[in-house]
């Protein structure tokens, strides 16, 4: 059995949610920690390619989105495209935003 392995991209969407988060706290005065969360975040999604199927299944909302959880405060939501071998992070959402909201409301980006 062969494990095919996924690239992971960002949507514009989720880059600006990324650098929103980054620029959030490093408002709040800790700027190394802003650095060191916003870069565990992209570690975190970049091996979404290895498993992509592995988190929980939001297909109420769009095709192939899945959602997953990261260190009790964000929340990564991304789409397998299987055609193309491909995991698009759609979305983090940082602290308290209603990210089920967001997700219904927001266009997908087609790769």
């Amino acid at each position: 059995m062969s494990l095919t392995h996924y690239d992971v991209d960002y949507s514009t969407t989720s880059r600006q949610q990324l650098a929103g988060i980054e620029d959030y706290i490093v408002d709040q005065d800790a700027p190394v920690y802003a650095y060191d969360f916003t870069g565990r975040i992209t570690e975190f999604c970049d091996e979404l390619g290895l498993f992509p199927r592995k988190h929980t299944k939001r297909f109420d909302i769009y095709p192939n989105l899945h959602t997953v959880g990261f260190e009790g405060s964000v929340l990564i939501a991304y789409v397998v495209k299987d055609e193309s071998n491909l995991v698009i992070i759609e979305g983090i959402f940082y602290g308290g935003q209603n990210w089920e909201a967001a997700l219904k409301s927001m266009k997908f980006e087609e790769s």
